[in-house]
């Protein structure tokens, strides 16, 4: 909350560079994961880190969100009124009732919320070679967001193994699928990370 809003998507990815390339190294394997706008920033990130010639992820992970070379299926919220705006979040189960009826947080989210809407809905595809890491994508079956078939479509983004995973539920389907959902991202890491027995 107290860092300071950043709506230029270009110098946000080269902050989250600049402040990861430093803390990641060849001998320990890692994997990006986003969700919705977190999506498109990891693998961005990825691609980035790629061009730069450092150290690449092990794997992707993306869920919530359409393959970068999609356009959105919703009309773009981050120019709604709050009270509009609000509504919508709300109808995706982004924000939870009890907040919703505190106008002292609404006022505290609403700004960053506004932000990475506008990050997500301005975003410009920049066509590239795939990546060569393996993707897991995941996906809520009555995902608003992002459909089962164009979710699928990040499978175009590596040109290496994709797995892709539905799951009951919304945009948020993790929360009603906890385990299940982190039982899949185990399974994915240990097959891109595998950990030596002594």
């Amino acid at each position: 909350m107290r860092d300071p809003l950043n709506s230029n998507l270009q110098v946000l990815l080269s902050d989250i560079v600049e402040e990861l390339a430093p803390e990641l190294h060849d001998d320990i394997p890692f994997v990006f994961y986003g969700h919705s706008l977190g999506a498109l920033l990891a693998f961005e990130v990825a691609r980035r880190f790629r061009a730069r010639r450092v150290v690449a992820p092990s794997g992707l992970i993306v869920s919530g969100r359409m393959p970068p070379h999609l356009p959105l299926v919703r009309p773009a919220l981050h120019r709604l009124a709050d009270r509009d705006l609000l509504r919508e979040v709300t109808l995706l189960g982004g924000i939870p009732r009890e907040i919703q009826s505190q106008p002292e947080m609404c006022n505290l989210i609403l700004p960053p919320l506004r932000t990475d809407l506008k990050l997500d809905e301005t975003y410009l595809y920049s066509p590239e070679p795939p990546l060569e890491c393996p993707v897991l994508a995941c996906v809520g079956s009555n995902d608003p967001e992002v459909s089962v078939d164009a979710m699928r479509q990040w499978q175009l983004c590596t040109r290496s193994r994709f797995v892709f995973r539905t799951f009951e539920g919304n945009h948020f389907f993790m929360h009603g699928n906890a385990t299940s959902f982190t039982n899949e991202v185990a399974t994915f890491l240990h097959s891109v990370t595998p950990v030596e027995m002594p």
